[in-house]
């Protein structure tokens, strides 16, 4: 099954009122030829606790925007196969109540086993029922057509799903099983694979599960801080954009390049579902050269996004935590939200400020 970029954007924004041609307006600093398509925006701001508070962290990050985001990001659980069932359920029922009536539209992680679990197992067709389970629970909430990212950054050892070289073909088949069951859910289900940057244990193109099990390929881009004594358009040349299929010196492998290429040798279109940068204050306040920094890597991430024609674009707005130890948090910054954040943090201006200036619409 292959969407063109063109048929994606058609139904990742049916019921979007405002025209997919007029949806964002970017600043001079991004602005490209008219007939480019925008990408739709989406935002991860934390697990779906309550529709209060879930509401109001999304309402806050589109303050930055000056409009509602096309999408949310949420995640399943693997901590066990209790959690897998229970965890889904209740985070899908919050943001159907945060999205009722409006046109944002869901982006959903899916793990592909829990901790203790091999794939293998999930491959057998063992725990069938529980993926169906949330499958349904998408479908019935009214998240029919979310964005399923199966399986995330497979070629890292973070994450129980990750598979190593005698592991890759159980992936692959734990993958495509899964991917089958959410499809047969829901034909409208459009899934996402997609890799951890870097090479990380095994090269991604080794665990790839095929272009009929795949729609889109994803990347994440979360970065802890530029080095210091680093040109920022460097750092972003060399580590974020780094080379494409074939290995340059100099240059990280597995990041926004091969994304490009490998997407574009499947026909497959591309999708950022995770990115951001955070603000290590560990050495003390930010130096003049660290803050431009922080606002080079917003605009140049997004001259990128636009010119590669990502489809979609989600950023992390959320808080150092013991899981994430980065904070990425920009949506409280006081320019945008009116009032000094209780967590000085969270008080990031400048990164703020420079997201707005890339993606507000006009």
């Amino acid at each position: 099954m292959t969407l063109t970029r063109k048929t994606f954007l058609r139904s990742l924004l049916a019921g979007v009122v405002t025209p997919a041609s007029t949806l964002i307006e970017l600043s001079s600093a991004t602005a490209v030829a008219a007939n480019v398509p925008r990408p739709a925006i989406g935002v991860y701001t934390g697990y779906g606790l309550s529709p209060a508070t879930a509401e109001t962290s999304v309402k806050n990050f589109e303050k930055i925007i000056g409009r509602t985001v096309d999408f949310i990001s949420d995640y399943g659980s693997d901590r066990d196969w209790v959690d897998a069932r229970t965890s889904p359920a209740h985070s899908i029922r919050t943001w159907r109540e945060v999205t009722v009536g409006s046109p944002r539209k869901l982006l959903w992680n899916q793990p592909l086993t829990v901790a203790g679990t091999p794939l293998a197992a999930v491959a057998s067709g063992k725990y069938d029922a529980i993926f169906r389970e949330n499958a349904t629970a998408l479908r019935i909430n009214g998240f029919y057509d979310a964005v399923v990212r199966l399986g995330w950054d497979m070629n890292a050892s973070w994450v129980s799903w990750a598979a190593k070289a005698d592991t890759a073909k159980d992936y692959i088949a734990a993958f495509r099983r899964v991917a089958t069951i959410f499809r047969e859910v829901s034909p409208s289900f459009r899934i996402c694979w997609s890799p951890a940057r870097d090479e990380q244990v095994i090269t991604p193109e080794k665990v790839y599960p095929g272009d009929d099990a795949v729609d889109f390929i994803g990347l994440s881009v979360v970065i802890k801080a530029i080095p210091s004594d680093v040109a920022a358009e460097e750092f972003f040349q060399k580590t974020v954009i780094g080379h494409g299929v074939e290995p340059k010196e100099g240059m990280q492998a597995y990041s926004l390049a091969w994304l490009a290429e490998f997407s574009k040798s499947h026909s497959k279109g591309m999708i950022i579902p995770d990115y951001g940068i955070g603000i290590d204050t560990t050495s003390g306040p930010l130096t003049p050269k660290q803050i431009d920094a922080q606002q080079t890597f917003v605009r140049l991430m997004s001259e990128w996004i636009v010119a590669n024609q990502v489809a979609l674009h989600c950023w992390r707005d959320t808080p150092e935590t013991d899981w994430n130890p980065v904070n990425t948090r920009i949506s409280l910054a006081s320019p945008i939200a009116g009032q000094t954040p209780s967590n000085p943090a969270d008080e990031k201006p400048n990164l703020a400020i420079a997201f707005r200036n890339a993606w507000r619409v006009k």
